[in-house]
């Protein structure tokens, strides 16, 4: 598909569980910080059609809980090249607060600038722990952190 999910406004208390989705533009995007959203279980996956500077995943609201998932940017490099998870990104000056990102497995593009998580200004109260991370070339801290944001990592482990 050309787009994943896209919850606008502020949409609240989404719960996504077991689905997989092939995509060359974002595979879900809140724009908007409503609250109480759940990833659970979930395959998300650049499909390498067409080349995309963006991140895979956008979670740019409150109260969001994103777990168990597989997250690939794509097999050739030519998906989401940007990254694959970011936190306000496409909607700086605003705030998206208590975000979990736990227990996923996370596959690179095998480029060493490849960010897995990017934390932008105004992302807050963001725990980043216990996920796997495969074909990052070599990265072995692959995620930004920009001032002004909260950002709490533990336990990642990477195989490349």
């Amino acid at each position: 598909g050309r787009e994943g999910f896209i919850f606008t406004g502020r949409v609240s208390a989404t719960y996504l569980s077991g689905i997989h989705f092939d995509t060359w533009r974002a595979g879900l995007e809140h724009l908007g910080a409503g609250g109480i959203h759940r990833v659970i279980g979930c395959d998300f996956r650049g499909n390498d059609s067409q080349s995309w500077d963006g991140y895979l995943i956008q979670l740019n609201a409150n109260e969001t809980i994103f777990a168990n998932n597989f997250v690939s940017g794509g097999d050739s490099g030519n998906g989401a090249r940007g990254g694959l998870i970011a936190i306000n990104d496409s909607l700086p000056g605003t705030e998206a607060r208590n975000i979990s990102i736990t227990d996923n497995i996370l596959k690179g593009i095998g480029q060493y600038n490849y960010v897995a998580l990017l934390v932008r200004e105004q992302g807050e109260n963001v725990t980043f722990g216990g996920n796997t991370f495969m074909n990052f070339a070599g990265n072995n801290e692959p995620w930004a952190n920009l001032a002004g944001s909260e950002l709490y990592i533990y336990g990642q482990r990477g195989y490349n």
